[in-house]
């Protein structure tokens, strides 16, 4: 450009005030230096740029106008009277800097070189100078528009108007900073997006001066080519809704972060949000909320976001919320209502807290959202879906119900790519009525008890149940699906506590739990006599010997004989017998013992009967080639499936400790049978924690009955039974606890006796007992002491001449026992 300045002051078209001796050309760069005041009084005033020096001025007056065709740089006074317009038209970006003074009356005309040649508002003087007139007016023709400053344009219209604004085609209006007021009084169909509106960090409000509940919509249509949308940052606060104009429109839509407020001053007269679902639409979603705070005030839904007749290359919904309610959100809007999109998807969806509100189908179908979150005030009535698919989470749940979810006869799916935890700090419980399990990638995961009252059908996945309780209110109806790869992972009873339950079997009928760990697919069926009869059910690998999780596991030697599992199957409502099937997939399980595995039908199930005991052999039939084992049973505990070779060793029984009179203890113990039994030794502690061996017997396959004499106690001692099996496994017995430190004094007379014996007790607390006990160890008779010193007579008259014993008994301890010969 060249340069041409002010050299004088008085008119711009005056040439002899200009150093270039002719009036600037649209080329030229022109300054207006310190002192100097050019006045704009003609129409059809050009320059390049403009640079207005510190104590220069230009003032524009009315009805004139001054177009700028570069950067605009103002460190003096810049006026244009009412009437007045300016122009900028460059060609190529432009800035607007120099923090002076403005005071605009007049009319902005953006006309660029095109909609992508930016004006960049930089100076925040220049916003402050156009709300000098409290109303300002705009052409805009085409450019984008960028507010670049911290401040607030107090209220944006078209030229001439009183309440209108658009935003046509070719113009962008971008707020990376400050904030905008657009059109604030502007009333239905007044406010127009055909071109782009871009929120990348600044404030935006479109007709937030309107009375409330007037339902004065900003809409967008297609005039020229496709109006924009596009938020990545910052707030764009609507008063009512934001819908198409015409039904033919259509929107490029584009939401990465930011929030976007509507009805925020009141009811939308039509649809809230809607992204119409034509041919030419975009929609593109990863990140921001969306904020619908009141229901429309009309016969029509509250939220669409397009459907099928957006094309699927044009559609990507992969982040972001929709909210219903906010802070103002009126007690009369108790009703939003949403479109059902079964081809596209909405982003995670959820309700703000405070008035009570509802949410269901305005038109019904399938309905896809990232995730679902129902507050307490809430009900999510899902009665008019025919499915509410959620297809993600975000990012810590997919479905979160703290209020009311009603089910009708909706199928809730989750057909997500990770993990998708279902969860709930308020609720115990949450009640489906279909639900399908589609995930591709992850689990599906309880976080409270959930209820199934029809039906349960798997697609892909798992339905992790390990921590919570799964609970099919239907047992007639059965389950879909479900294979080695998409079934429920149940808890192992002890650790994690998840279960399956079933309710109302039908008699006669196999009906299939499909359960497993997070590794082993391992189903059971059952087929009950009886009909409506509730049952659980649970499964864990590690077999052990007591049919617990944290139980002793079987020795090698008999798991090589069994499957590596343990079901635990209750009867939690109802009598009567039932058949079991316990399967295990695939053949070949690494579950499968060596010598299980070659077993082929001589297979069964053994049943637990309480502590370490089970019911071998095993019972029914099965066969390994096409893993399952099948029995009938009576009652329900925990069951395993064995080969028939399978043999428990026998267990050790009535592992006794007696202090007797010399102050030596005597410890005995049986074992109806010793062939797997090796040796047996006692071991003693003195503070019921580390335990020494005192003695050690061999087992043999003639005695039955065992016992050794601690010669030396300690003053309380704790004695327990370490049996080894000839395998090498090993197990204790309960632990049995002398106690000699009590001083308690006791003498008996006369010695011998008839018909009365008397018993002296010294220093007895209160609550022992002094009892008379044959020699066979059976109590005669028994009298409990009140505490101190006491003598208890005993009438012995009615025995039989021989031998008895007189003992004291503290708190499940014997402290002292006196032989007494009866005449």
């Amino acid at each position: 450009m060249a340069n041409n300045t002010a050299i004088a002051s008085g008119n711009w078209e005056n040439r002899l005030n200009w150093s270039a001796g002719t009036v600037p050309l649209a080329t030229d760069a022109v300054v207006i230096p310190a002192g100097i005041t050019i006045t704009v009084a003609a129409t059809g005033d050009v320059c390049g740029s403009l640079d207005i020096a510190a104590s220069g001025s230009l003032s524009i007056n009315k009805n004139e106008n001054l177009s700028i065709g570069g950067n605009f740089t103002n460190a003096g006074t810049f006026g244009a009277s009412a009437g007045s317009t300016v122009t900028f038209n460059g060609a190529a970006n432009s800035v607007i800097s120099g923090g002076g003074v403005y005071l605009i009356v007049g009319t902005i005309v953006l006309d660029m070189g095109s909609a992508a040649t930016t004006l960049d508002i930089q100076d925040a003087n220049f916003i402050k100078g156009i709300n000098a007139g409290n109303y300002y007016y705009f052409t805009f023709i085409r450019g984008t528009w960028i507010m670049d400053n911290p401040a607030t344009l107090n209220n944006c219209l078209n030229s001439g108007a009183t309440r209108s604004l658009t935003i046509p085609y070719g113009v962008v209006i971008e707020a990376p900073n400050g904030k905008m007021n657009l059109a604030m009084f502007g009333y239905t169909d007044s406010v127009i997006l055909s071109g782009e509106l871009l929120l990348n960090g600044g404030t935006v409000t479109v007709e937030l001066g309107q009375a409330e509940n007037t339902g004065e919509d900003f809409r967008y249509t297609v005039n020229g080519g496709t109006p924009q949308l596009y938020i990545s940052s910052g707030t764009l606060y609507v008063g009512a809704g934001f819908n198409a104009l015409n039904t033919t429109d259509y929107i490029d839509f584009n939401m990465t972060g930011g929030m976007l407020i509507l009805a925020y001053n009141g009811y939308s007269d039509w649809i809230t949000f809607q992204l119409a679902d034509n041919v030419g639409g975009k929609t593109f979603m990863s990140g921001g909320t969306i904020i619908l705070q009141d229901a429309c005030n009309a016969a029509i839904e509250d939220l669409d976001m397009g459907g099928a007749n957006v094309a699927a290359t044009l559609y990507s919904v992969t982040g972001g919320t929709i909210q219903l309610g906010y802070i103002n959100t009126q007690s009369s809007s108790t009703y939003f209502g949403v479109d059902a999109q079964p081809a596209t998807n909405y982003p995670n969806i959820q309700f703000e807290s405070g008035v009570a509100k509802n949410v269901s189908a305005w038109i019904g179908g399938q309905i896809n959202m990232l995730s679902l979150y129902i507050n307490q005030n809430m009900t999510y009535d899902a009665s008019g879906f025919s499915t509410t698919n959620i297809i993600s989470t975000n990012g810590t749940f997919a479905f979160d119900d703290e209020g009311t979810y009603t089910t009708g006869s909706n199928t809730m799916e989750f057909s997500g790519s990770e993990n998708q935890p279902i969860t709930s700090t308020l609720l115990s419980n949450v009640s489906f009525y279909n639900l399908n399990i589609a995930n591709t990638s992850g689990n599906v995961t309880l976080g409270l008890n959930a209820t199934v009252n029809n039906q349960l059908s798997f697609t892909s996945g798992l339905l992790d149940a390990s921590q919570k309780t799964l609970t099919l209110a239907n047992g007639s109806v059965p389950i879909t699906g479900a294979s080695s790869t998409s079934y429920a992972i149940v808890g192992n009873g002890v650790s994690t506590t998840g279960n399956m339950t079933i309710d109302n079997l039908p008699a006669g009928t196999a009906t299939a739990f499909p359960i497993g760990t997070a590794s082993d697919y391992l189903p059971a069926s059952i087929n009950p006599v009886n009909a409506n009869t509730n049952y659980s059910a649970y499964v864990f690998t590690g077999a052990t010997t007591n049919g617990k999780s944290n139980g002793t596991p079987f020795s090698p030697a008999l798991l090589s004989n069994m499957l590596n599992a343990v079901w635990n199957i209750g009867q939690t409502s109802g009598s009567g017998s039932a058949t079991l099937t316990l399967d295990w997939t695939p053949a070949e399980s690494s579950l499968e013992g060596t010598a299980f595995a070659l077993s082929g039908t001589g297979i069964g199930i053994i049943q637990n009967t309480g502590g370490t005991t089970w019911s071998s052999p095993p019972s029914g039939t099965g066969n390994v080639a096409t893993t399952y084992a099948t029995a009938s049973f009576n009652n329900f505990t925990q069951f395993a499936i064995t080969d028939e070779l399978f043999v428990l060793p026998v267990a050790v029984a009535e592992f006794n400790a007696v202090l007797n009179n010399n102050n030596t203890v005597g410890l005995s113990w049986s074992a109806s049978d010793e062939m797997d039994i090796s040796r047996f030794e006692v071991q003693r502690s003195t503070d019921g924690t580390t335990y020494s061996p005192i003695g050690t017997v061999q087992a043999n396959n003639i005695q039955t009955g065992y016992s050794i004499i601690d010669p030396h106690p300690a003053a309380v001692n704790y004695y327990r039974l370490l049996t080894t099996i000839n395998d090498g496994s090993t197990a204790y017995s309960p632990v049995r606890t002398i106690d000699l430190s009590t001083a308690v004094t006791m003498s008996v007379y006369p010695v011998p006796a008839a018909t009365t014996v008397n018993v002296s007790v010294g220093n007895a607390a209160a609550g022992m007992s002094v009892r008379l006990i044959n020699a066979s160890g059976q109590v005669l008779q028994s009298s409990g002491t009140t505490g101190g010193s006491q003598v208890i007579s005993i009438d012995i008259s009615s025995y039989p001449a021989g031998t008895y014993f007189i003992q004291v008994i503290g708190e499940n301890k014997i402290i002292q026992t006196t032989p007494l010969t009866k005449l």
